[in-house]
């Protein structure tokens, strides 16, 4: 399982969430969005610990939080860093 970070880096908006296929999950929400996102950072781990950091690193950033899992201006290199931290912590299975 995948914890991501995916987003349009011009508007500053974000999406951090869980899947099980990263890339169809990217493609999924590109086609959704009327601009462009990408990849930023991506974290692995097991099913229930992906979710557990996925919630962590919503709650840690709540400040940018705008709906869902968007978030604006958020800090990229703190929040991967921050997700890779704490799925390592968890570790891989």
């Amino acid at each position: 399982m995948y914890i991501y970070l995916v987003g349009n880096t011009e508007l500053s908006w974000y999406k951090i969430g869980v899947t099980g296929n990263l890339l169809y999950r990217v493609k999924a929400i590109q086609n959704t969005l009327p601009f462009s996102v990408s990849l930023i950072a991506h974290a692995e781990s097991s099913p229930t610990m992906a979710r557990v950091v996925e919630q962590e690193t919503h709650t840690r950033f709540w400040k940018h939080h705008l709906r869902g899992e968007w978030f604006k201006g958020l800090d990229i290199v703190a929040v991967a860093a921050f997700m890779t931290e704490k799925a390592k912590g968890f570790g891989n299975a």
